[in-house]
């Protein structure tokens, strides 16, 4: 929508946005990998306990069958931020601890 926006009133821009977001799945699956590993018994995610609001974020979140967050609306873009900023991390690094 802003593209076409600002291409309707004649602003000149220059697009630089990133890639794609990856898909849900992916995202999922490596994020969970690092908030504990099952073969390695490894947690790379720590949240500070005053980090509340994301902590209730990942404790209410609601999954389907797959994983996925279903979006109800309220809860999830706290964890979905930290999912996002986690899977950019790990695409050219491992084996690193995030601590919120």
């Amino acid at each position: 929508y802003v593209k076409e926006a600002l291409q309707d009133r004649g602003i000149t821009f220059t697009s630089k946005l990133g890639k794609q977001n990856p898909k849900r799945k992916v995202r999922v699956d490596k994020v969970n990998t690092v908030i504990y590993n099952e073969i390695t018994k490894e947690r790379r995610l720590v949240i500070h306990s005053r980090c509340e609001k994301a902590i209730k974020d990942y404790r209410e979140s609601v999954t389907d069958d797959d994983g996925l967050k279903i979006d109800n609306g309220k809860i999830g873009h706290i964890s979905d931020a930290i999912d996002y900023w986690v899977y950019e991390c790990e695409s050219g690094n491992k084996g690193l601890t995030y601590i919120l």
